[in-house]
């Protein structure tokens, strides 16, 4: 297993890109990619027979990936032995948890003083958020990445409409929110607090403006409009 601790600033000024798992993934040449280090999230396994490349970094948070996909992760960590594999502690899969390339962390709540919104050091923890998308920014932040560049972070999401229910199912390949339709197949999942993502990201953004770390939004439309704008295409026009 990875040590958490070790990471620190591995990749100080280095740039980075999140892939999220919004449907306007499906409007980019993920091809450009090849070159660059990419964090991946939760299953965005599905989206590795079109492209050639692999992430370096892959986060899973939601204990519902693992229930639902622990066989394809499983698998996933034995095939791809330089990318680590970012876990909560309180997952407690032992397959995952004894692989080399599992580096797992301990989350913060909100409630402490010294880490309210955004943690800089996460050797002490990740503060928990509604999103994956921050829980990226806080280890990418930590290994020192800068700056950190969103693309697939659409924050627009149909099953939002279900608010009020515990949770939601989606078995026949219909899901219009994220870049495969098969993406939430099989198993049952939260609805999706867009509200609280939202405001997790704000405070992301605040907290780095204050540390002098930029995150930019290459998203291909969507509604995310806390961090600057720039076209996707245009990162690799100035290499």
């Amino acid at each position: 297993m990875v040590d958490v601790h070790t990471l620190s600033r591995n990749h100080a000024g280095k740039r980075c890109f999140f892939l999220g798992t919004g449907p306007s993934l499906n409007c980019l040449d993920l091809s450009l990619l090849s070159a660059e280090i990419v964090w991946a999230a939760n299953r965005a396994y599905l989206l590795f027979d079109r492209v050639s490349w692999r992430p370096s970094f892959y986060v899973i948070k939601d204990p519902r990936i693992v229930e639902n996909s622990s066989d394809m992760i499983d698998l996933l960590m034995r095939r791809l032995p330089n990318t680590i594999f970012f876990f909560p502690d309180y997952i407690q899969d032992g397959r995952i948890a004894s692989a080399p390339n599992a580096c797992q962390y301990g989350e913060l709540e909100r409630t402490d003083n010294e880490y309210a919104t955004f943690s800089f050091d996460v050797g002490q923890g990740v503060v928990r958020s509604h999103t994956v998308a921050t829980v990226v920014l806080q280890l990418a932040v930590w290994m020192g990445f800068n700056p950190i560049i969103l693309i697939g972070c659409d924050m627009s999401y149909q099953a939002e409409a279900l608010r009020g229910q515990a949770e939601f199912s989606v078995t026949d390949g219909t899901d219009v929110d994220h870049f495969d339709s098969r993406y939430l197949d099989g198993g049952s999942w939260e609805v999706p607090d867009v509200e609280g993502m939202l405001s997790d990201l704000a405070m992301a953004r605040q907290a780095c403006d204050a540390h002098g770390v930029t995150i930019l939004n290459a998203t291909a439309g969507g509604n995310l409009e806390i961090f600057p704008r720039l076209s996707y295409t245009e990162f690799f026009r100035k290499r």
